[in-house]
C-alpha cells in the first residue's frame, strides 16, 4: 500500500465491516449471522475522508484484486488481499507483541 495511509485505513474498515459478521469457529453456540456491508459512501462518512477520494481509493483496492464490489456498491475484502498482505501483517503482529512485551 506504499505510504497511503488513506488507503490502509479504508481496506481496514471493509474488512472490519465485513468480518464483524463473520461466526468464530470455535464459538460453542455458533449462530449464523449475516455479515454487515458497507458501501464507499458509508466508509467516507465512517473515515471522514472525503467520498470522490474513498472511490478513487476504492477503484485502486478493488483494480489490485484485493476488495470486491458487487452490484449493489457493497465492498467486501477479497482473498487476494490476505494473500498479498501476509507479510505486512506478520510484521505489524510482530510489532505489536513487542509493544505489548515492553509496557
Amino acid at each position: 500500500m506504499g505510504n497511503d495511509l488513506d488507503l490502509v485505513l479504508i481496506m481496514a474498515i471493509i474488512a472490519e465491516r465485513h468480518y464483524a459478521g463473520v461466526t468464530q469457529p470455535d464459538a460453542s453456540n455458533a449462530v449464523t449471522r449475516a455479515t454487515p456491508s458497507i458501501n464507499a459512501h458509508s466508509v467516507a462518512l465512517y473515515a471522514e475522508i472525503p467520498r470522490e477520494t474513498v472511490r478513487r481509493k476504492v477503484t485502486k483496492l478493488v483494480e489490485k484484486g484485493w476488495v470486491k464490489c458487487d452490484e449493489h456498491g457493497n465492498l467486501t475484502p477479497a482473498p487476494q488481499a490476505a494473500s498479498d498482505l501476509a507479510n505486512g501483517t506478520s510484521a505489524t503482529l510482530k510489532y505489536l507483541d513487542a509493544i505489548v512485551k515492553a509496557d
